[in-house]
């Protein structure tokens, strides 16, 4: 009977710290274990006082009676307030205020500083330390001193007398182990907080993984099932567009089959970014030349670019080493996106993408994966930069662009499309890859999107570049080009191979330029095809009508979309022709000749 009473009251006891518990607004671990320990504390605290009253009412009454009666009065009360309103923090800071004034109106009732009550005064910093927000252990030690020190001025003043001079001993022995024991009850509460906290914790972390497992394969086999028959409708299309078809149906097919690999290109995002939360992202460790896998992507996405009339211009006169080990794939995916992006929301002017190698400091090491013994010098920070003269974003929207789902403005989603997953996905694969990727923008006035990642030095192999450099060593040559910055580019890597080089804008002042230097002749002559007060070809035939004996090369830069006949170029009088954006691949082309 008594074993089953027990039982019964632990489970009561349970089931009222927990009801309570509930109503305090409690909701991380660290507010729960807070809660928790001021519940507890002012449940006992109610005990004791009621107690302590019971028995001084029974010996005799006087001050103590009322004291005690406060006490327990004040602690159902901070209880009841707690239950119906909640806000824990303030009631906790309010019962270590309230067990400081108990115990030192009990002193001043009981013998002022010779009152064994004061054993009690060492337990008031541990609460503050394990339930107070606000009131901690040292405002709880200033506080006490300055009770202390208003017992003492009121036994100067003769207004405390001990009123049980003949056992100060067994009285305060009796109230150290009381307190002994309070402390240890305390520390027991707390330490069950603790760990039901921690409980909370793995079993929650546990859930969320679970989660996101069942999450992540459920996206992968609907991707997959998914992917299977769009696959097959976009080679149908792609069937279908070669067929003759009227203008009607190609124009309806072309519609069909775009919107089909906008639904594959956000199937894979989807699957990419469920792979990254899961924390599943593989990054490669392969060989591969940087300069000829960007140049191959350059002019892939060029097409893209001219068809607004925009110029792509690449830069890699900064790349030290083009041979690197890293995750290709990832790299260009970077690219990709952030070149698609740019391309996207710029109705006019360029977009210029900028690469280079840096060698790596002792921080970006310390990233990697089993980073000791690891030579710093075995690995480069790459770092890329895409600039575009588009839209541009606002300070408000830039804190939030790298987030899931989020572009700069609503209007934007159904002005030019897309999912909001890209920047997303650049932002987890750079910090994958021990950096990160930031922007620059304003309003009407382009955006500039930066990242860095640590690639490795791949090791005594020679870039395909330093096979096919051509050496240019004293050779003068001039370019013609209305866009400064692609002539600037462009003269940087032809100097680097030992070229001699001249800019100008636009064919009048190249003309006049060439003329002037008719004793000292330029060896080459490239010219942009598509200028706005002379093109390309007509540029041409004029330098040929004006200096007909000269021996200078004529190198006419194209898009790959120019409608020009390539085949009839020999017969205008141009010696090679380039492709833009200009690659290195493409003037390895015509100047190995």
């Amino acid at each position: 009977m008594l074993k089953r009473s027990a039982g019964l009251l632990i489970d009561w006891h349970g089931h009222f710290i927990a009801s309570m518990i509930a109503c305090s607004g409690a909701k991380t671990s660290e507010e729960v274990r807070r809660a928790t320990l001021t519940i507890k504390i002012l449940s006992y605290g109610t005990l004791v006082c009621l107690l302590m009253t019971v028995i001084r009412f029974r010996g005799g009454g006087g001050l103590d009676v009322w004291v005690s009666g406060f006490g327990a009065f004040s602690f159902f009360s901070l209880l009841t307030i707690l239950f119906l309103f909640g806000r824990y923090s303030a009631v906790a800071d309010l019962s270590i205020a309230l067990v400081l004034a108990l115990i030192m109106l009990m002193a001043f009732s009981d013998g002022g500083l010779l009152s064994r009550v004061l054993t009690w005064l060492p337990a008031l910093p541990l609460m503050a330390s394990f339930i107070g927000v606000r009131v901690r252990a040292m405002s709880a030690c200033i506080l006490g001193v300055m009770g202390l020190l208003g017992l003492l001025a009121a036994h100067s003043f003769g207004l405390i007398e001990n009123r049980m001079p003949g056992e100060p001993l067994v009285g305060r022995m009796i109230a150290g182990i009381a307190a002994m024991f309070f402390v240890s009850a305390i520390a027991q509460a707390y330490e069950s907080a603790r760990q039901d906290a921690e409980l909370s914790i793995i079993a929650a972390t546990t859930r969320a993984e679970q989660l996101a497992q069942l999450k992540s394969d459920f996206l992968a086999n609907m991707s997959h099932e998914i992917r299977s028959p769009l696959n097959a409708m976009l080679g149908m299309l792609r069937l279908l567009k070669r067929s003759e078809l009227d203008q009607l149906q190609a124009e309806r097919t072309q519609l069909a089959y775009s919107n089909a690999q906008s639904l594959l290109a956000l199937l894979n995002d989807i699957l990419d970014l469920s792979k990254m939360d899961a924390g599943k992202i593989q990054l490669e460790h392969v060989v591969f030349d940087l300069n000829c896998m960007l140049g191959e992507l350059g002019e892939a996405l060029s097409v893209a670019a001219e068809e607004k009339g925009l110029e792509l211009i690449l830069d890699f006169t900064s790349v030290s080493h083009s041979m690197i080990k890293s995750d290709s794939t990832r790299i260009k995916q970077i690219f990709t996106n952030l070149i698609t992006n740019a391309i996207k929301f710029t109705e006019q002017g360029e977009i210029v993408v900028c690469i280079s190698i840096e060698p790596c400091d002792g921080s970006c090491v310390s990233g990697l994966a089993g980073s000791r013994g690891i030579d710093r010098d075995s690995f480069f920070i790459l770092r890329g930069e895409v600039k575009d003269s588009g839209i541009g974003i606002s300070s408000v929207n830039q804190a939030s662009l790298f987030e899931v789902f989020t572009q700069a403005d609503s209007s934007i989603t159904r002005t030019h499309g897309g999912s909001g997953l890209g920047l997303a996905i650049c932002k987890k694969i750079c910090n994958a890859m021990q950096g990160d990727i930031n922007v620059t923008s304003s309003e009407g006035q382009g955006s500039r999107f930066y990242f860095d990642v640590v690639v490795a030095r791949a090791a005594d192999v020679p870039s395909q570049d330093a096979f096919l450099a051509p050496n240019l060593t004293g050779l003068k040559i001039l370019i013609v080009d209305d866009n400064q910055r692609s002539a600037d580019v462009l003269a940087k890597q032809l100097s680097l191979w030992g070229a001699d080089v001249d800019t100008e804008l636009g064919a009048t002042s190249g003309l006049s330029v060439f003329r002037a230097h008719l004793k000292t002749p330029f060896a080459i002559i490239l010219i942009d095809f598509e200028m706005p007060d002379i093109d390309g070809v007509t540029m041409v035939r004029l330098f040929r009508e004006q200096f007909p004996d000269s021996q200078c090369k004529l190198f006419l830069m194209t898009l790959k979309s120019s409608a020009l006949n390539m085949q009839k170029l020999p017969a205008l009088g141009v010696d090679a022709q380039i492709s833009k954006p200009i690659t290195l691949a493409g003037l390895q082309r015509v100047f190995n000749v």
